[in-house]
């Protein structure tokens, strides 16, 4: 069963795992059918890749960086057959497989290698230390099945780690699902890994895994409406002017216009990281001024942050997504423009209403992978 399987109020942990990273959410069902996030998606560099770094490592210490450095220039496609053989033993050596792995090395690595007289590949072997665990003759390097396992153990160590920490928040406890998908969660030594280190939880694993993603993004397409409200990975805010306050304000940031101290590059919060986003509802509303007395037109700057309370637009834990450019009176005093953020599935409506004739502008940002 799918989603569908979940009794409303079940809460359950999406793990991720693709091949350069691990990407985490947790859901609850809500009654009405459709899905609460209960906290930012987070994650780390644990995927496929990293077993393949680690598998690369090992070699390295046989043959020497330099030696698998030239290997990939001079023979670049043996070196990627290499490890597209490693990549099928990587998702199909089972726990229960024999007691040996074995891996086809083409014969030119060796050849190259005894080429620039460093001797026999296998009298290396038994000065490192691999010398219990592997037999490298001809194109065949056959590693022990404890040793092979061990090459998961970094990614699998930083994606339990974040997970057991995760499951111990506040905010997503009752969680007892993990749902595994991408491409990684098609490892049998992963999916053992998880089911061990996690006895509580029941560990689901979708067929084809690897397009369990593909497929929730187009059904997602059809049906956004699935979700109903999730946590905002960042701080959203409007790069602003503010009356200029020696006490607090750094000099750097003073800035004279018609005659008055105004403070620039300000963040001016919309939305918390961490805050729960109820889907299309407007989130925050907020009214602003043009600094000048001649100015046709106001600009809003969208800017996101990964701390919770930004200054500045400019400090390095902030991003500039985007501007909205509104049109305001030549005429008149009243030029207030209120602006107010809402989130949809995919992107981030600002929209802007000026406030004596009532017209809306709106711009769309689209969230890179649909992640607010």
């Amino acid at each position: 069963g799918g989603i569908g399987a979940f009794k409303p109020g079940s809460r359950y942990l999406v793990l991720d795992a693709g091949g350069g990273t691990v990407d985490i959410t947790v859901h609850e069902v809500q009654f009405n059918g459709t899905l609460k996030e209960l906290d930012k998606a987070s994650g780390g560099a644990w995927g496929g890749t990293r077993v393949d770094e680690s598998f690369k490592e090992m070699l390295e210490e046989i043959v020497g960086g330099g030696m698998l450095e030239e290997f990939a220039l001079s023979h670049t496609a043996d070196y990627i057959d290499l490890f597209r053989d490693f990549e099928t033993k990587k998702r199909n050596v089972k726990d229960d497989s024999p007691g040996k792995i074995t891996l086809r090395i083409p014969i030119t690595l060796q050849e190259l290698y005894e080429e620039r007289g460093e001797g026999e590949i296998k009298k290396k072997i038994r000065q490192t230390k691999y010398k219990d665990d592997l037999t490298w003759v001809g194109d065949r390097l056959r590693i022990d099945k404890p040793r092979f396992v061990e090459l998961f153990s970094a990614a699998c160590d930083g994606m339990v780690d974040h997970v057991k920490k995760l499951l111990k928040s506040p905010k997503v406890r009752g969680t007892n699902n993990i749902l595994m998908v991408g491409g990684f969660s098609e490892s049998p030594l992963l999916q053992k890994r998880i089911r061990e280190e996690f006895p509580s939880c029941r560990v689901i694993i979708p067929q084809e895994a690897g397009l369990a993603v593909l497929k929730g993004a187009v059904i997602f397409g059809h049906q956004p409406a699935t979700i109903a409200a999730r946590i905002s990975k960042y701080t959203y805010g409007i790069s602003t002017n503010t009356k200029f306050d020696r006490s607090k304000h750094p000099m750097s940031k003073l800035k004279m216009v018609e005659g008055k101290e105004k403070c620039k590059d300000v963040f001016d919060k919309h939305v918390s990281i961490g805050q729960l986003l109820e889907i299309d509802d407007v989130q925050s509303e907020k009214s602003y001024w043009p600094l000048y007395s001649n100015q046709t037109q106001v600009s809003l700057p969208v800017y996101t942050s990964t701390i919770e309370d930004p200054s500045f637009v400019d400090e390095p834990e902030c991003s500039y997504l985007g501007k909205l450019t509104v049109d305001i009176p030549k005429h008149g005093s009243d030029k207030e423009v209120s602006s107010s953020f809402i989130f949809g599935g995919t992107e981030l409506k600002v929209q802007a209403v000026v406030k004596s004739t009532g017209e809306t502008t709106s711009a769309n940002f689209d969230f890179l992978e649909g992640e607010p």
